[in-house]
């Protein structure tokens, strides 16, 4: 993925299909269907990760095989994974997250700071990140 000017993160749902499928069809819930339609309308596919308790940062064409973890219990994907995903994927502003301890406080941090490029829609747009 090229750098982006705008690049939607959406959390993982609990509900899951069993077995492998592409990340976008993985999760079930009506919630986790909304946000994905909604961000369709907003950027391009290439544009869109799905933030997993498992396997971190996952395109929507992914391939990953159900599971059950939260991101925020133990055996989650690290903060450091996440931000190693992140500057493999060039997302603006990861060089400059501080280091610190893997915390569930911090995974929470991930999804509102500037590593997420959605903020400028959200400046543009007036609305609550998701």
């Amino acid at each position: 993925m090229q750098e982006c000017g705008l690049l939607v993160i959406i959390g993982c749902g609990q509900a899951k299909r069993p077995d492998t499928h592409k990340a976008a069809d993985l999760y079930t819930s009506g919630y986790f269907r909304l946000k994905l339609a909604y961000e369709r309308t907003i950027t391009d596919e290439d544009s869109i990760l799905i933030l997993s308790g498992k396997y971190g940062f996952t395109r929507l064409d992914q391939e990953i095989a159900s599971y059950d973890q939260h991101i925020s219990e133990n055996g989650a994907i690290s903060d450091f994974t996440l931000k190693q995903q992140a500057r493999g994927i060039k997302v603006r502003g990861a060089s400059s997250l501080p280091e610190q301890k893997p915390t569930p406080l911090f995974q929470t941090e991930i999804t509102t700071r500037s590593l997420v490029c959605a903020h400028e829609v959200h400046r543009k747009m007036d609305i609550i990140p998701i």
